[in-house]
C-alpha cells in the first residue's frame, strides 16, 4: 500500500498533494 501511495503522490500535482497528504495521514492514524 505504501508503494502505491508514493506513486500516486509522485504523479499528483502539488495542489493535490496537500489534500492527498491529509488523507494519507488520516489513514495512517486509523
Amino acid at each position: 500500500m505504501e508503494g502505491n501511495t508514493t506513486s500516486t503522490f509522485k504523479k499528483a500535482p502539488v495542489e493535490a498533494l496537500d489534500t492527498g497528504f491529509e488523507r494519507w495521514m488520516t489513514n495512517e492514524m486509523i
